[in-house]
């Protein structure tokens, strides 16, 4: 495509056209080729990566806006196995959650594969993979300016949907592009409402975003639905398991389910326990990010 006669080449490299959550696309500009996120499905199947593969030795930078497997999850591979060697931008506590959603599948997919074999026998990427792929990811604050390579200035904004999780805005001349993969225009029980409306005054002449969540229900619709369901099967003596990401919407659903808790005496004998590999770091590095979160978590 072209806008205000430069080239804007969009190439999606997973995810797109399918029922599938997974983000990895390619931005190119004149100059600058940018890769939108990383994500990988929970499976970890090479062969999804192939397009991604071809196209990670020309990448002059990775922008991750939300830390779930569907934004990060291929990083440590591309970079250990692929040839990716651009240097990754994103929010601080996208890359601190991005570190425990992928310490967590290492631990899980060896559990589940082989419950003999070594994280590393199990796992396509190592632990210190994740750790070269993140420790040295720039980490920005919302609206912070950071010039690249061919006039390109990037800036992450709230998007809401996950700690830290951001709407990226590109300028590159007059070109002003949005890349607004999840985001959540209402409030949350711990994230404040995300800043993608504010954006849209400014007219951006390209906004790249997805329709699969255009049916959806409104949020605090479906918290009901949820707690109304939890509350029944707790009353009828049964227990609920609630599978979830590690480090990005478990954390909203723990703050719902504590919320209702806290109204509802009769519950309070029933713990609730977020079980997974890392789920101590967990909340303990969401309680470091408080000044990322709404007034509803404090």
């Amino acid at each position: 495509m072209s806008t205000s006669g430069r080239e804007v080449i969009f190439t999606p490299l997973a995810g797109a056209r399918s029922d599938s959550a997974v983000c990895c696309y390619l931005l190119e500009l004149e100059g600058c080729t940018l890769l939108l996120d990383c994500g990988w499905g929970a499976d970890f199947n090479p062969e999804e990566l192939a397009s991604l593969a071809e196209a990670a030795p020309r990448v002059d930078a990775v922008l991750l806006s939300h830390a779930d497997l569907a934004h990060v999850g291929a990083l440590p591979y591309a970079r250990a196995r692929l040839g990716l060697r651009a240097p990754v931008y994103a929010t601080i506590p996208v890359v601190k959650m991005a570190q425990m959603t992928l310490y967590d599948a290492h631990a899980s997919a060896a559990r589940h594969r082989n419950p003999m074999a070594t994280a590393e026998d199990a796992m396509l990427f190592s632990l210190d993979d994740v750790h070269v792929a993140l420790g040295a990811a720039t980490e920005l604050v919302f609206a912070q300016l950071t010039q690249l390579p061919g006039g390109v200035t990037i800036s992450p904004h709230a998007a809401g949907h996950t700690i830290g999780g951001c709407v990226w805005r590109i300028a590159v001349g007059a070109e002003d592009i949005l890349y607004a993969p999840e985001y959540n225009h209402q409030r949350e029980r711990h994230l404040p409402a995300g800043s993608i409306e504010k954006i849209f005054l400014d007219k951006p002449s390209l906004l790249i975003a997805p329709a699969r969540n255009a049916l959806v229900a409104a949020e605090k619709a479906a918290a009901k639905s949820l707690t109304d369901y939890v509350t029944a099967a707790l009353a009828r003596g049964g227990d609920v398991m609630l599978p979830s990401d590690a480090a990005g919407r478990s954390l909203e659903l723990v703050a719902v389910l504590e919320a209702h808790w806290r109204l509802h005496r009769e519950l309070r004998g029933v713990p609730v326990v977020l079980l997974q590999a890392q789920a101590f770091n967990t909340i303990e590095f969401a309680k470091s990010e408080i000044e990322w979160m709404g007034d509803e978590a404090l």
